[in-house]
């Protein structure tokens, strides 16, 4: 139950200190002010032990089971305590005030006494009760001159400021800092609920409301307190104030929101793609909404799906006016202002009001734009890039928005993004939470436990930013100070690495789809017959290794196409970079991709980790998306069955690693991993020079043409600028989200080729146009892509890892250029050659001749020397 119990001590210890540093510290939403109301309610004590308010039922069950009848009657009837153990930085009865203040406010539904003993013996559940309370006085007393003792010797502790006992000279002071009383909630109740019950709560409205009714009702000493001491910060111009004691007991008067959706789901979401350009994706379980997107429902039933969308897609879809859409959203696109708020690292999400002190509003503009056409509907409409709040509103003034922007002007401190790792996050730079607060503010970062690395902050617009060098390990407490006092001080704890753990297969978390790439035909089966040789210690380069972390953390069921490219947007040296990033992974044996077969989407899976067997059952190489831990742990079990393990030897870029191992106990070695054996068995294709693959699933009807394939440039363009050939490659979309993309091959002389893949369709097209896709180069013992798209079917891949024990490489220029090269030995390349026709250069003496410039080229744009003289500089390995 307790999130923040030490080891080794007693539950009722573990509450003490934790309702020590809670109300307290000087970390908290009252900074070090002296401690004038205890808000003793279940959500409070719930927030003390690093629960949400949710559970603060569970946490008040738990805290009044700390309590015994024995230490009690000490405690409350002669002031006595018990002695903290050592080096516990705590009174030792601030357990017993805490509960003499829960006891002072509890609701007559949880205990409907009047008296303080009795309503003491309901809530504790006991058939007899105490009946001296001469004790509770003095613990008060002591506890104020414990924390001005604490203060004195430099410790960061609230002081006390007891109130005025009046005529209740045992009890007067746990009834009078207590807030909200039981009486204060029934006058709230009759005086603020509808007040709080306002779509948007102001503060100044509630502070000129309360003020009114101050006069007119006995409240006690606590609410007044508490409330001066919120409308005194709020006068000085503060806004994390939405942790307030006094505002939370304001807003707890609010009715339950009653959904008018049936429950419906609907997340209208927001990234950035690797082209740079807006992608969204609507998530919904709302039957009518996937009919007006003619999207099959037929599979899953009552299950959210996921769709791509283009803006224009998103905007005819509310005009459609679905029986299902968020009156909220409908209402936002009507008044032609829908801001999109951050729910996750990169992704923003469409809402009715903004949290956080930064947004993407889509507005629609008075003017069209120049050259727009009339009939364009949408022409007036655009997405904005990320602004603060205060930018976004004076965008607002040009729309038909009239209510604030936020839900109330009150902010708290959020914690957002960042890749959760259980309690903790996961330590890598670019990966980093974001904690947010309000424009103004401050921030530091203090260490907490024992650490690894020095994260940073900083602090842009509201925002506090973490940074890193190198990955990081521990706990630290992230103070925000605003007016010059810290009102928040949120603890992050981060783990290096990514538990080691088995993702399921594809094939289970998506039935029914289909491959991303499709298989060629006329396969022959064939087994891998080889040995592992100078292999060698080297790391992952650090950022590959942080993406490789990122994926395991975050990837258990799938990762849609859009994040998967914000990910890789994080780490790539170069942005154009991304698509060929993912096709490392996939030919790396990391990822598999699946297609959606009745609507537009599609994702990427983690492969299983598995080991592969060979021949001689002592060489083992490890297959799959294999986290830090699990290489480690690999490498180590060879260690202790008297082998050597490491990575075959060769390369210049960023590669994948393929853990290799050659042990003297083969079974003693697989029984220490505990993953399935696999035997290197894969398939070759057919050399007949004529590379053909599975005819697509759907027609060009009713399809127009996205972009054609350029063969100066390599690369897809617009329609106006691609072609060129006499072959032309064309890739055809949908106006509507039910059909994924296709690829049309137009030779002039023959019907149209549709296929299903890119890279299927890439290879089939040079082929047929008689241009080299890739060049082998014997000298580097591998082949280079020399187009900017393009790569060999998965399962090719996986032929060509096997038979070289090495992952394919991306090797990256200073100059902004990158090469894609795959390891591949002389014999395959004759069995590419022969397959691939004229997409694939074989070896030649003036094929070996021209590489080598190429090489020599690209060295000189790394600013080093050729690769061919200075391999042996990458054996260093790199620290991740």
């Amino acid at each position: 139950m307790l999130k923040t119990k030490r080891p080794g001590l007693s539950p009722y210890w573990s509450w003490e200190l934790a309702l020590t540093r809670y109300y307290l510290g000087t970390r908290g939403s009252e900074g070090s002010s002296a401690l004038e109301f205890v808000d003793a309610q279940p959500r409070r004590l719930a927030e003390a032990i690093g629960l949400p308010p949710s559970d603060g039922d569970a946490a008040r069950t738990s805290f009044l089971g700390v309590f015994r009848r024995d230490g009690l009657v000490d405690a409350f009837g002669h002031g006595w305590s018990v002695r903290p153990p050592d080096s516990l930085p705590v009174m030792g009865y601030f357990n017993y005030l805490v509960l003499s203040c829960y006891v002072a406010s509890v609701a007559p539904e949880v205990a409907q006494s009047g008296l303080f003993p009795e309503r003491l013996r309901e809530i504790l559940g006991w058939d007899q009760g105490i009946s001296s309370l001469e004790g509770l006085a003095t613990l008060w007393k002591n506890a104020a001159v414990w924390c001005d003792g604490a203060r004195a010797a430099g410790r960061d502790v609230r002081p006390i400021a007891l109130p005025d006992p009046g005529w209740m000279k045992r009890i007067g002071h746990s009834i009078r800092i207590a807030f909200p009383s039981r009486h204060d909630l029934d006058r709230m109740g009759r005086s603020f609920s509808s007040l709080a019950a306002v779509p948007a709560l102001d503060s100044h409205r509630l502070s000129d409301a309360v003020r009114a009714e101050i006069g007119r009702q006995r409240w006690s000493q606590g609410f007044i307190r508490a409330f001066e001491d919120f409308d005194r910060r709020r006068a000085r111009g503060e806004r994390l104030l939405a942790d307030h004691a006094f505002w939370l007991a304001m807003a707890a008067l609010r009715p339950p929101v009653e959904r008018d959706d049936a429950g419906r789901r609907f997340e209208l979401d927001v990234s950035t793609d690797a082209d740079g350009l807006d992608a969204f994706v609507l998530t919904t379980d709302a039957e009518d909404v996937l009919m007006a997107l003619d999207v099959s429902i037929d599979e899953r039933p009552g299950s959210p799906v996921s769709v791509d969308l283009t803006l224009d897609q998103v905007l005819e879809l509310f005009r459609g006016r679905s029986a299902s859409l968020p009156p909220d959203l409908l209402r936002c696109h009507s008044e032609g202002f829908v801001p999109f708020v951050e729910v996750e690292w990169g992704v923003w999400r469409a809402a009715r009001h903004i949290e956080g002190p930064s947004v993407r509003p889509l507005v629609r503009r008075r003017e069209r734009p120049v050259g727009a056409s009339a009939a364009d509907r949408n022409a007036c409409w655009r997405l904005h890039p990320v602004m603060s709040v205060s930018e976004a509103a004076r965008l607002a003034v040009g729309t038909g928005r009239r209510d604030p922007l936020h839900a109330t002007d009150v902010s708290r401190v959020r914690v957002v993004g960042g890749i959760r790792v259980g309690d903790a996050y996961l330590g890598r730079s670019g990966f980093l939470p974001t904690v947010e607060a309000v424009s103004g503010c401050d921030a530091s970062i203090v260490t907490v436990q024992s650490t690894t690395g020095a994260p940073t902050v900083r602090v842009v617009a509201g925002r506090v930013e973490l940074e890193c060098a190198e990955p990081i390990e521990g706990v630290w407490r992230i103070p925000i100070e605003e007016a010059g006092s810290v009102r928040s001080s949120p603890a992050l704890a981060f783990q290096r690495d990514a538990p080691e753990r088995v993702p399921k297969t594809a094939d289970s978390l998506a039935p029914g789809w289909r491959i991303a790439e499709p298989v060629p035909d006329g396969l022959t089966p064939t087994t891998i017959t080889g040995n592992a040789t100078d292999l060698v210690e080297a790391s992952t380069e650090r950022r590959l290794c942080d993406l490789l972390e990122v994926l395991v953390a975050a990837g258990r069921r799938g990762w849609d196409e859009a994040g998967l490219h914000r990910v890789l947007s994080v780490v790539a040296p170069i942005k154009r970079a991304t698509w060929d990033l993912l096709r490392l992974l996939v030919d790396g044996g990391w990822l598999e991709g699946r297609v959606c077969p009745v609507w537009r989407a599609r994702r990427w899976f983690l492969v299983p980790p598995r080991l592969v067997s060979f021949a001689d059952g002592r060489t083992f190489a490890l297959e799959g998306a294999a986290g830090g831990r699990m290489r480690d742990r690999f490498h180590e079990t060879a260690r202790r069955q008297c082998g050597s393990s490491g990575i075959q030897e060769g390369g210049a870029g960023w590669r994948v690693p393929l853990p290799v191992a050659e042990v003297a106990d083969g079974v003693g070695f697989v029984r220490g991993m505990g993953l399935p054996v696999v035997q290197p068995e894969t398939e070759v294709p057919p050399a007949d020079g004529r590379p053909s693959f599975p005819p697509s699933l759907y027609s060009d009807e009713f399809r127009s043409t996205a972009s054609v394939w350029s063969w100066s440039s390599g690369r897809f363009v617009g329609p106006v600028g691609g072609g060129g050939g006499a072959v032309v490659l064309s890739r055809l979309t949908t106006p509507r989200p039910n059909a994924a993309d296709i690829y049309r091959i137009d030779t002039g002389d023959a019907p149209p080729l549709l296929l299903d893949g890119r890279s299927a369709a890439l290879i089939v097209a040079h082929s047929m146009a008689g241009r080299a896709l890739f060049r082998f180069d014997a000298t580097l013992g591998a082949f280079d892509r020399l187009a900017h798209d393009g790569g060999l079917p998965p399962i090719v891949a996986r032929h060509l890892r096997l038979r070289t024990l090495r992952a394919p490489e991306m090797v990256f220029g200073v100059d902004g250029s990158w090469i894609y090269r795959t390891p591949c030995s002389p014999a395959d390349a004759g069995m590419l050659s022969g397959w691939l026709g004229p997409a694939f250069e074989g070896p030649s003496s003036d094929g070996d001749r021209g590489t080598g410039l190429r090489e020599m080229a690209m060295a000189r744009a790394r600013g080093a020397r050729s690769e061919l003289l200075a391999r042996s500089i990458w054996k260093a390995p790199r620290t991740c």
